[in-house]
């Protein structure tokens, strides 16, 4: 069974609780569902074709013919950015674009010690994965 977010879906191991195959969505087209019109928002959605999640969003009336927003107010996840319109709510969808960051900067080192426990945490996880296969 696949765990979902706006932005992932994931699996749980089941004997300790750590997460696995965690990916972004799969999205196909956008389909209209309801149709907009001069006085009611329409609705579109378009389905993760991995785990089924569905995403929807508003369709502005057809009597909206611009949408208005603060060059400076973005709405935001991990993955990407947009503008929202103040007068219908809806994603600006010619916003909408992907981060695109700057070279790294390393602030600081990691310590070996902190290494070393990842590498042991995911050692235990294996062995008790392949303890559990044994026994079931």
């Amino acid at each position: 069974e696949w765990k979902t977010d706006a932005v992932y879906h994931w699996h749980v191991c089941s004997i300790c609780n750590e997460l696995v195959e965690k990916e972004e969505h799969t999205f196909g087209d956008w389909e209209i569902t309801t149709k907009p019109t001069e006085t009611a928002p329409g609705l579109k959605e378009r389905v993760c074709s991995v785990c089924g999640y569905v995403e929807k969003r508003n369709i502005a009336e057809t009597s909206h013919k611009e949408h208005i927003f603060a060059e400076e107010e973005w709405k935001s996840n991990v993955v990407k950015h947009w503008h929202v319109c103040s007068e219908c709510n809806n994603v600006v969808e010619e916003s909408e674009a992907a981060h695109s960051f700057g070279p790294w900067t390393v602030t600081k080192n990691l310590q070996r010690k902190m290494v070393k426990k990842k590498e042991f945490a995911a050692y235990v996880h294996i062995k008790k994965r392949r303890l559990f296969q044994k026994f079931f």
